[in-house]
């Protein structure tokens, strides 16, 4: 199948089941395919086609796991985006499955500009937020060697009315003690990117995440040392691959051996139960 047809295919589906429709966009409509990340969107279909072969996590077509978040109401900022943040798309489907955890206490690794802190925030707003990232005022961001610019540490999160659920703390998430924030009920994962930091910060996660807690990794298929971890990972713990985009989830509730489908139900039947 070619990628034209199976672009269409996936954004037919979404339209048909009313997916795209149920997003409350701050701003103009999204109805041209440029503000749903269209072209961001081929990208991450052209890299996920590359691995399709490679993955050995078990996965779902992204329109079977909008099937799956039909019912959420995704509140999305039409913030700029950046080299290093989730496409619009993959906002789309982690706002939306915040929403169905409805999480307390969440974590994020990573907190750049804060574009993603505020999209977890206002989705989830029962829910403390404790993000953390390393460096303190600019953040630069690179291209192999050559540094295209640089962002302020957060700087979208004094923007909207969240700063009293959003901690921000500057350091090594390496280092800072995880369990006197925990355990958490939802935790992204989107800070250093190396295949030694991806398994150490996972390895720090999993032990201060509540019972029906979700994980979500980003940039798997994309960067070779998060996709390298998560491969290595996969064969103890339960993770599902939402081919279609570059996220990873895994939840508390998940065992060893459960097809893809079998997670995608488990986690329907647990949405909303996350406990306090």
């Amino acid at each position: 199948m070619s990628i034209g047809r199976t672009l269409k295919g996936i954004y037919s589906s979404l339209d048909q089941s009313g997916f795209w429709r149920q997003v409350v966009h701050f701003g103009r409509p999204p109805t041209d395919r440029r503000d749903l990340g269209w072209i961001t969107f081929r990208q991450a279909v052209l890299r996920e086609c590359a691995v399709r072969a490679k993955t050995p996590l078990p996965r779902t077509e992204l329109k079977d796991f909008c099937s799956l978040l039909v019912s959420a109401q995704p509140r999305i900022r039409p913030l700029p985006r950046n080299l290093y943040s989730p496409t619009w798309d993959e906002s789309i489907l982690l706002c939306s499955l915040v929403q169905q955890v409805r999480p307390r206490r969440i974590l994020e690794l990573g907190t750049f500009d804060g574009r993603t802190s505020v999209h977890l925030a206002e989705n989830a707003p029962e829910a403390e937020v404790v993000t953390i990232e390393l460096y303190p005022g600019e953040i630069p961001y690179f291209s192999g060697a050559n540094r295209l610019g640089a962002v302020q540490t957060g700087r979208w999160i004094g923007h909207f009315d969240i700063e009293n659920r959003v901690r921000q703390v500057i350091g090594d998430s390496g280092i800072i003690d995880l369990s006197s924030d925990g355990p958490f009920d939802f935790v992204f994962i989107d800070a250093d990117h190396s295949y030694e930091a991806v398994i150490r910060d996972t390895s720090r996660v999993l032990p201060n995440l509540s019972p029906g807690g979700v994980v979500v990794w980003h940039d798997y298929s994309t960067t070779s040392g998060v996709t390298q971890a998560l491969n290595e990972l996969a064969s103890g713990l339960p993770m599902l691959y939402v081919a279609g985009s570059s996220l990873v989830i895994h939840s508390a509730s998940w065992t060893v051996g459960m097809t893809s489908a079998q997670m995608r139900e488990s986690l329907a039947k647990t949405s909303g139960s996350a406990p306090s």
